[in-house]
């Protein structure tokens, strides 16, 4: 644990050198500043990058950019947008769109997400549902309300923990465990459908 310019060690104690707020991961302890966005980040008022953590207190918008050094939290919904953090995301609505990318050097946690792309450093929990979404993380964790993942590929290098994987109806959901290679992960989906083919065939025997 690497302690940063906005702390120093008293003893067993650790003392904050200026104000801001705590950033804490695996990696590193520090105070940074923290800005504040009150109300949506949209085409009127422009993409937001600050150095320390940041807060976005309504929604961000289609076309949007968020990004901070530290962590980024949204009180609201990201629509077809970037959020990226150099330590962790949380989103305390869903991610919905195919164009929604949220990255993060650490965690990332939301309620649910549709059609996004979501990379995280460490650790992924969804804390109802996802749909057709395409995630790599160390690991990833979908046990509360629905606890279901359905669609998409869920690709990290330890651990996958999740209620319900797919439907009865049968959307191909991929999930990969060990591997996070992206020349796999164009292959994973032949994959996948050569096996549900596959099976359509047994069952039609």
């Amino acid at each position: 644990l690497r302690f940063c310019p906005g702390v120093r060690l008293d003893g067993e104690h650790v003392i904050a050198r200026r104000g801001g707020v705590i950033l804490h991961t695996d990696r590193l302890f520090d105070v940074v500043s923290l800005h504040v966005h009150k109300g949506d980040l949209d085409l009127a008022s422009g993409n937001l990058h600050t150095h320390g953590s940041l807060q976005v207190q309504g929604d961000v918008r289609e076309g949007g950019k968020a990004t901070a050094d530290g962590n980024v939290h949204i009180t609201g919904a990201v629509f077809n947008a970037i959020v990226e953090a150099g330590a962790s995301v949380q989103i305390e609505q869903g991610i919905l769109g195919d164009q929604g990318q949220i990255t993060a050097q650490d965690d990332i946690v939301c309620r649910h997400a549709t059609s996004a792309q979501l990379r995280a450093g460490h650790k992924i929990t969804i804390g109802d549902q996802a749909t057709h979404c395409r995630m790599l993380a160390e690991s990833i964790q979908a046990l509360k309300g629905r606890g279901t993942v359905f669609g998409g590929q869920l690709r990290c290098l330890a651990s996958i923990e999740i209620g319900t994987a797919g439907t009865a109806t049968g959307a191909v959901t991929l999930l990969s465990a060990g591997d996070l290679l992206e020349e796999h992960a164009e292959l994973a989906p032949l994959a996948a459908e050569s096996a549900r083919l596959d099976r359509a065939a047994v069952r039609g025997m």
